[in-house]
């Protein structure tokens, strides 16, 4: 178990009550990104870092079927939501075939991975045409923006986001 699992972990029991708001938030602008873009909010969802499922829910309300990748069984446990699959996984090495997912989220998870190797496997597992959404804490995004540079950045608050449409 790497140090930040152990703290997820540690913290999973409160973790909604920290960060719901705030996670719930993002993912709302997250989809308004998408929209404005034209994207139809739709099919597998895989949510990369997904906690206890908090960004996942908003997927699941608009009729996604959503894959929850999480290194924390605590965290995962603690998932209320229903008709989704959890995955316990990393970033790094997605236990999912290539091509499988319509769109991807990961709302401030992935400065815990080595990112360019979780990169690789998220464009690996998104379908051709399929979206990715990814949201990191200002402070984090500066440092890997370089990695990003064919993804559209746009502001959400404490974090960036950063797009992409695959064609």
């Amino acid at each position: 178990m790497q140090p930040q699992d152990e703290y997820y972990s540690d913290i999973a029991g409160g973790y909604d009550e920290l960060y719901r708001e705030e996670q719930l938030e993002k993912a709302r602008s997250i989809i308004h990104l998408l929209k404005e873009k034209q994207v139809k909010i739709k099919g597998i969802i895989l949510d990369v870092g997904a906690g206890t499922g908090v960004s996942s829910e908003l997927f699941v309300n608009a009729g996604c079927r959503c894959i929850l990748l999480e290194p924390s069984r605590k965290m995962l446990a603690l998932c209320t939501l229903n008709n989704v699959i959890r995955l316990i996984g990393s970033a790094e090495k997605i236990p999912l075939p290539d091509n499988s997912c319509d769109g991807i989220i990961s709302i401030t998870a992935l400065h815990h991975a080595n990112m360019r190797q979780a990169l690789k496997e998220i464009e690996r597992v998104c379908k051709k045409k399929g979206w990715i959404a990814i949201s990191l804490l200002k402070q984090n995004a500066e440092e890997y923006e370089p990695l990003f540079e064919r993804y559209d950045k746009k502001n959400i608050g404490k974090d960036d986001a950063f797009i992409k449409i695959k064609k």
